[in-house]
């Protein structure tokens, strides 16, 4: 998705503010943690701004950071510059979020509620996509003999996906919307199909 500079600066801007509320709340995070609080931070604002979600601001311009590779770069950036302290990241550090990259002990569900309040704020809203994958089958119209069963590669993306949760004992699209419940009193909208 294009987004004019104006609207990507207010974006890494809002991005700049997360981090910085967010690292002087120690509260949020456990010395047990084998990852930085900066790091699990990056993470998380991974979760909630990229992975097709919408971060939507009060004027209904849509706060992006990019592909999954670009935010992950962005957030990369924005660590080496405002925090000098931290190793070095780069995208592939944030490249698909908490669920392929923090350890079972960090719990999430805190962090995701402290953006949400900082989002809620700036008179931001949130929409979520869902992380399924989704195979069109194409028979030109035709009725097909396969119709209403699942293919065997979808049931193997599913099995895969499944056991991925189950390894992580956590769903983090779960977790992301009863955090915005909590903050925004209300479930998030799922962004419609197109």
């Amino acid at each position: 998705m294009y987004q004019d500079p104006e609207t990507l600066d207010k974006t890494l801007d809002l991005v700049k503010q997360i981090f910085h509320e967010l690292s002087t709340k120690e509260a949020l995070f456990s010395p047990d943690w084998h990852q930085s609080p900066i790091y699990v931070i990056g993470v998380a604002i991974w979760d909630i701004f990229s992975n097709n979600h919408k971060v939507i601001s009060a004027d209904n311009k849509i706060h992006d950071l990019g592909s999954w590779r670009v935010s992950g770069d962005h957030i990369a950036d924005i660590i080496e510059t405002e925090f000098k302290n931290e190793p070095f990241y780069d995208y592939m550090d944030f490249y698909k979020g908490s669920i392929y990259q923090l350890s079972k002990e960090v719990e999430l569900q805190p962090i995701y509620q402290e953006i949400f309040k900082i989002l809620k704020q700036n008179g931001c809203d949130w929409q979520y996509a869902s992380p399924e994958l989704f195979i069109t089958q194409l028979n030109n119209g035709k009725p097909s003999e396969s119709e209403g069963k699942t293919s065997p590669l979808m049931d193997s993306l599913k099995n895969s996906y499944d056991r991925l949760l189950e390894k992580q004992g956590k769903d983090p699209l779960q977790i992301t919307i009863e955090a915005y419940r909590r903050v925004f009193d209300k479930l998030p909208n799922p962004i419609a199909d197109k």
